[in-house]
């Protein structure tokens, strides 16, 4: 893909992480650049309805800096929103919610992929956490990577029904690895809200499998041995060596 104006002012930021010149240029190149926020739905009139993700380090929307990257991240048509990075900026302000630009997860997880295989260190799972995990499963259902990747792990997983881009249901139908879905008893609503859905569609595939961790929240704060226990021994019974 083609490098952009924010791309050429990060390369150079992180080539001088000491320059503050270059760490400003590159903020004021952000800016003044025009994005593409991705959304849950069209807008309607000047309301907006940005797509949010919340992991361990806070909640973020989704931010581009061409159409074809936000198009190659969802895989297909998806709402947006066209603004300036400082119209953007404003409209977060005193909210608590970060950009994430230009997220890229199919080639991060083939290039992880390669690393692994290449050095014959044996089967590989994906196990992934949260939006972390429908990002998996999005990869699995779409990429389609053959037999580099040996099994699926989903812990708290959350994603929306009737959003192709966000639906987990609708990826697991379409994953014929061994599948673990595993959540806390006291996980996020949305988690909790769509167990049975996950189950329904996860059912069509002999491999799938689903947990509930007593007494554990999103984050399995305090149940952190009982996660590692369950998924160890689940990837011991169902990934040969």
């Amino acid at each position: 893909m083609t490098e952009t104006l924010i791309d050429t002012a990060h390369r150079a930021m992180e080539a001088n992480p000491d320059d503050i010149q270059a760490r400003m240029k590159y903020f004021e190149r952000l800016a003044d650049s025009e994005l593409f926020l991705l959304l849950t739905k069209e807008a309607e009139g000047e309301t907006l309805s940005p797509e949010t993700f919340d992991i361990s380090d806070g909640t973020f929307i989704l931010a581009f800096d061409t159409e074809d990257r936000l198009s190659a991240f969802v895989g297909k048509a998806a709402p947006y929103a066209a603004l300036s990075g400082r119209v953007i900026a404003g409209m977060l302000q005193g909210q608590g919610i970060g950009i994430a630009l230009n997220p890229e997860v199919a080639p991060r997880i083939d290039a992880g992929l390669r690393f692994l295989v290449d050095r014959n260190l044996g089967p590989v799972a994906i196990v992934a956490h949260s939006q972390g995990a429908t990002r998996g499963s999005n990869y699995l259902r779409d990429a389609r990577p053959g037999g580099s990747v040996a099994a699926f792990v989903a812990i708290g997983v959350q994603g929306t029904p009737g959003d192709d881009y966000a639906d987990i249901a609708d990826s697991l139908v379409r994953i014929h690895l061994p599948v673990l879905d595993i959540y806390g008893e006291n996980d996020l609503e949305p988690v909790l809200a769509r167990v049975d859905r996950r189950f329904a569609a996860g059912s069509r595939n002999r491999g799938y499998s689903q947990q509930m961790v007593p007494g554990a929240n999103h984050f399995f704060d305090g149940h952190e041995a009982e996660l590692v226990t369950r998924v160890y021994d689940w990837l011991e019974a169902n990934v040969p060596r």
